[in-house]
């Protein structure tokens, strides 16, 4: 249980956080942070966004319990002979 609280923690932080950082980048607050020249930096500002949202994601996919898919199975694969396999 504490491991899904820690996590739900974490995936709720990493978003504020991203929200945070994208509103003081992208809203003029005056005299906080100057925008009336431009950002000049939004480039940076999506590319923080997105690595922000991926490790969000991946946080989320741990804490929601998602699994990849399996494998297939090797005997059934072409070109592997299964007397190897086995």
């Amino acid at each position: 249980m504490l491991q899904r609280d820690s996590t739900r923690f974490a995936v709720a932080s990493q978003l504020t956080a991203a929200a945070y950082l994208q509103a003081v980048e992208w809203i003029d607050l005056f005299p906080w942070n100057d925008l009336s020249k431009g950002n000049m930096q939004e480039r940076l500002d999506v590319v923080l966004l997105l690595s922000q949202l991926f490790i969000a994601l991946a946080y989320a996919r741990h804490w929601l319990g998602w699994r990849p898919a399996p494998s297939p199975r090797t005997d059934d694969a072409p070109g592997i002979d299964p007397a190897l396999v086995k």
